[in-house]
């Protein structure tokens, strides 16, 4: 990854040596998701959203530096999922290949469905998926974070897979068990109720880190439509009733996909209500900062809040893609 940062020759480099693997081709077969360093501008789902944004100094080499880390991560852990097939059941198929890539590409942020995986009743939502990357910030990794919380990577598995992708579900609950364990030993302050904003997210001075890559999110907005009510940041609890200044349950998802939009209906919505999704006054400030790249803000405003030993392993975090985000108050 850091190879791919310093250098664009190195970046491809890599790529090719990935794709000159012996099993490269089988991998693209059976529908294992690997971006193409030089893609077009269009609905990308990695990191940045926009080939224009790669002009903007240091983007281009941190969204090179995640799509390459991202790519070599897929082909790796699906090689070895796939060796975790017992050799009693035969050799792997072709089957076995689509349930572990589906799997794979479900936990790397690419979700959604192919027309043909779906009842023809159905299909729309396809082509819907595809056309949305224009009004929603990567809906791919917006479904695919349901898709990994629903288990549809185990529901549509052979039998052979299902018994490894169980496993491999099995070891990242316990690991992320064992990691916020140790955290809130530490002395970590880590948020346990499941209708507030901050669940499973880890205190670090002024900056919030969420180790779920995302999935706090959804397991929240269905926890308050759930239950009917929320916590506030501030730790109030509010019930979903509708009344005075209340959220109701269509508020509360209503608010989830704004805060989903990209960046230009984000911020035409954000200036038409005067307010952003979290109900701060807009600002040339915030809406800017609305178009930033993620990853680079996230490293800078870890180094400028938490001095330059604790922000530099914060921004390293936030270049793999974990969330990141520091509390400007």
């Amino acid at each position: 990854m850091f190879k791919a940062l310093a250098s664009e020759e190195a970046a491809h480099r890599i790529d090719a040596e990935m794709r000159s693997a012996p099993d490269f081709d089988f991998w693209k077969s059976v529908g294992l998701q690997v971006t193409d360093l030089d893609h077009e501008l269009g609905p990308q789902e990695e990191a940045i959203h926009s080939n224009l944004s790669d002009r903007i100094p240091g983007v281009r080499p941190s969204n090179r530096a995640f799509i390459t880390f991202l790519n070599i991560q897929r082909i790796e852990a699906a090689r070895d999922i796939l060796r975790g097939i017992s050799p009693e059941n035969g050799t792997p198929t072709l089957e076995d290949g689509r349930s572990i890539a589906r799997m794979v590409n479900h936990f790397t942020g690419r979700g959604g469905w192919k027309e043909s995986d779906l009842i023809p009743e159905a299909r729309w939502v396809a082509s819907a998926t595809r056309e949305s990357g224009l009004m929603i910030w990567s809906p791919k990794l917006l479904l695919s974070r349901f898709q990994v919380l629903f288990g549809e990577s185990i529901i549509r598995s052979t039998p052979a897979a299902r018994r490894v992708i169980m496993k491999q579900y099995a070891k990242s609950m316990i690991a992320t068990s064992a990691m916020l364990g140790l955290l809130a030993l530490a002395g970590y302050e880590i948020g346990t109720d499941p209708e507030s904003p901050n669940w499973m997210k880890v205190k670090v001075g002024d900056t919030t880190i969420d180790p779920l890559a995302g999935l706090s999110q959804d397991v929240v907005l269905l926890s308050r439509l759930m239950f009917g009510e929320k916590t506030t940041f501030k730790g109030k609890r509010v019930p979903l009733d509708g009344k005075g200044f209340n959220d109701d349950r269509m508020g509360v998802v209503m608010k989830f996909l704004r805060s989903k939009l990209g960046p230009v209906p984000g911020a035409v919505v954000d200036v038409l209500k005067g307010k952003n999704y979290k109900g701060d006054e807009v600002t040339p400030g915030t809406i800017a900062a609305g178009f930033a790249p993620m990853s680079p803000v996230g490293f800078y405003q870890a180094l400028v809040h938490e001095g330059v030993p604790r922000g530099t392993a914060l921004g390293i975090l936030s270049m793999l893609g974990v969330g990141v985000k520091t509390n400007d108050d």
